[in-house]
């Protein structure tokens, strides 16, 4: 069903195109500088080290690209989730080499932004009632609310900055500039600011 039924407030899409592509290339110059031995440790046996944070950050952008690129065939955003554990231990992310860890990872958020930059114009703030963005989301968006493919973006660079906070204890995230909507868990139309 589509959202226009559900009678919500319109929420402009904003540049994620430009945000994803300044918060990559920002975080490989970072990463690229940091020791094996800081990238390779393990808080504990269990917790990923700051090298498969990255591994789970690409895995990350290959299931959002394709959610991407299926939400336009949709009538919903219903989307199949993943295990995030599985995925980084059958990737072998431990044993790869960086600096092909973080090619892959710039290469992957830029195939991710012309996913974005291909969608119709309207599409990402258009409203759908069935979705399961409460389950898959980082930030899980209420499921009797209709939601849009620009929450979908949003949350997906709200994961990443976490991520990349983890990984570089200085990072400045960009995403925590915006607001929530009243009664939406939804960005705020703010005007972009420029990035640091």
């Amino acid at each position: 069903m589509e959202s226009s039924t559900c009678n919500l407030s319109e929420v402009n899409f904003m540049d994620y195109q430009g945000i994803i592509q300044n918060i990559t290339s920002k975080a490989v110059r970072e990463i690229s500088k940091m020791s094996n031995a800081d990238l390779n440790a393990k808080p504990s046996q269990k917790a990923w080290s700051k090298k498969e944070i990255l591994g789970h950050l690409i895995d990350s952008a290959f299931n959002n690209h394709q959610r991407i690129v299926r939400a336009v065939k949709q009538s919903n955003l219903i989307f199949a989730g993943y295990d995030q554990d599985e995925w980084v231990i059958r990737n072998g992310y431990q044993h790869r080499d960086i600096h092909e860890l973080l090619q892959l990872w710039e290469f992957t958020n830029s195939h991710l932004v012309h996913a974005i930059n291909s969608l119709p114009e309207e599409f990402p703030d258009k409203r759908f009632c069935e979705h399961n963005l409460d389950q898959i989301g980082m930030n899980p968006f209420p499921a009797s609310q209709a939601a849009t493919l620009a929450y979908l973006i949003w949350d997906y660079v709200h994961h990443m900055e976490g991520h990349l906070g983890q990984i570089l204890p200085t990072y400045e995230k960009i995403n925590d500039t915006f607001q929530m909507a009243e009664g939406l868990r939804e960005p705020e139309a703010v005007p972009w600011l420029a990035f640091r």
